[in-house]
């Protein structure tokens, strides 16, 4: 589809069955995109393909059940010792250990 003020198309053999192409901001776009004008490929039921939906049902059956989740607190916390490691190496240029 083309308008004047942009151009929608889709292609279901890719990642994101959408292209978009505005010449003005149109707003939320995609979780972390960087712009929201020029061309963009935003995505469909996009919560539910990034897990959200299924990542929630888990956690409220968890609680439900009171057992515990694929998850555990103690997985999350090396998961932030990981991503602390690295920000800290990229910010010195340098290896560094992982604690936890």
């Amino acid at each position: 589809m083309h308008g004047s003020e942009g151009s929608i198309f889709t292609d279901v053999t890719r990642d994101t069955p959408i292209r978009t192409f505005t010449t003005r901001p149109s707003g939320y776009v995609i979780v972390k995109a960087d712009i929201d004008f020029g061309w963009t490929r935003p995505l469909p039921e996009e919560a539910f393909a990034y897990g959200y939906q299924a990542e929630m049902k888990h956690f409220v059956e968890c609680v439900r059940d009171g057992v515990t989740p694929r998850e555990t607190y103690e997985d999350g916390y090396a998961v932030n010792c990981i991503l602390d490691a690295g920000y800290q190496s990229m910010k010195s240029k340098k290896w560094i250990r992982v604690k936890y």
